[in-house]
């Protein structure tokens, strides 16, 4: 009919007007198949060994982008519209005997009161089963631990939540260094061990490791502590040093090598750790509060280990690279784990223990964070430079 005959030309200029549009998408649709085929057919011809090494690089570098995403920075850890604990304060003094010696010891870096609650708080962890054996639980360690953090919503009781803000602001004190001090250094901020300035990643990891070396009547104490003497931790080290060639360990483990500051904080009571056999230590405290010349003090120890207290965190001072028992230490210092003391060392070049606990009563309790590497993606390409490129030259 009239309104068919009509309709047909209308159709087909419709028609006509659409077919040079759907031609141009198919067409990129092709040459993208071509260039999808020529990358295959390119693959077929790199050896497998190098696709292989480029697929575990690829992983690697995933796990290292992770690690540096679970990190703040040290203005970030110290939160301070929220302060922590008031931990000692690090002056310019502290810092530099901390940079050149490679340790130190801070005694009421924590106050009583804080102290006290996190205490409580770690006994009701205790009593809910939280603590648990590590990994190496056995021959290496036979402690019992938990993991207490801010993030994903968990955050700890009150007591052990002061404690970690003030513990993970000892980064940004270590950046600042603290105002000069009449007399003493001009500047205190932190440029690395040793004595040539660099540029120190700062980043702080979000959680806190408790530790707990249960006491021998403790429901934890196993077989495995009771055949070592009481619980312990083997001579190691919390980190790697700079440049040591372990780039494949680097890429595997990257939180372990990014550790530069282990900061240790002892919860246990301070009364049950107080006035321990010996003397203090040669020189007497560097560079920060304590009782000077008390019998808990940190002090040289004459005989290496084997004369040491149970318990004692041992620092086997300038042991070799690949040393892992200290026989080849300059010198052994003994310090114990009183309660509110603080704790600050190389985590890669220091090797140190915690000698067996065997005390029937007294729980060792200590809270460790770690400082050092990546916590942003500029950060992420100097630790690179300054870490991987030494390994390869």
């Amino acid at each position: 009919d009239a309104d068919g005959k009509a309709r047909v030309p209308r159709n087909l200029l419709y028609l006509a007007r659409r077919i040079p549009r759907s031609r141009q998408p198919l067409s990129l649709t092709l040459r993208r198949q071509h260039r999808m085929q020529r990358l295959a057919e390119l693959s077929t011809r790199v050896p497998w060994q190098l696709s292989g090494v480029a697929g575990w690089l690829g992983l690697a570098g995933a796990a290292t982008v992770a690690e540096t995403c679970s990190r703040d920075g040290p203005a970030t850890a110290a939160e301070p519209e929220n302060p922590g604990a008031a931990l000692t304060r690090l002056g310019p003094s502290e810092v530099l005997t901390l940079r050149s010696r490679g340790w130190l010891v801070l005694d009421d870096a924590l106050d009583a009161t804080t102290l006290a609650h996190a205490r409580l708080d770690v006994k009701r962890l205790l009593l809910s089963g939280d603590f648990e054996p590590s990994e190496q639980h056995g021959d290496v360690r036979s402690d019992h631990l938990c993991w207490v953090s801010e993030s994903g919503g968990h955050a700890p009781p009150l007591g052990l939540r002061t404690a970690l803000r003030g513990l993970r602001g000892i980064a940004l004190q270590l950046q600042n260094g603290g105002p000069p001090e009449e007399g003493g250094p001009p500047d205190g901020r932190w440029t690395g061990f040793g004595d040539e300035p660099r540029v120190v990643e700062m980043g702080v990891s979000r959680g806190a490791q408790l530790a707990c070396y249960p006491a021998a009547a403790s429901p934890l104490s196993d077989t495995v502590a009771r055949a070592t003497g009481g619980a312990r931790y083997v001579p190691h080290r919390d980190g790697v040093a700079v440049g040591s060639g372990r780039v494949a360990f680097a890429l595997v483990e990257p939180g372990f090598c990014m550790r530069e500051v282990t900061a240790i904080l002892y919860l246990s009571e301070p009364a049950n750790w107080a006035g321990e056999g010996g003397g203090g230590c040669e020189g007497g405290m560097e560079g920060g509060p304590g009782r000077e010349g008390g019998r808990d003090q940190p002090r040289v120890v004459e005989g290496g280990a084997e004369a040491s207290r149970g318990g004692a965190l041992l620092l086997h001072l300038g042991a070799d690279s690949a040393d892992l028992t200290g026989e080849t230490a300059s010198s052994v210092v003994e310090i114990l784990p009183v309660g509110g003391r603080l704790v600050l060392f190389d985590s890669r070049t220091i090797l140190h223990e915690v000698r067996p606990h065997s005390r029937e009563d007294v729980d060792r309790v200590a809270m460790t964070v770690w400082i050092g590497g990546a916590h942003s993606v500029q950060g992420l390409f100097r630790h690179c430079r300054t870490w991987w490129l030494p390994s390869f030259l």
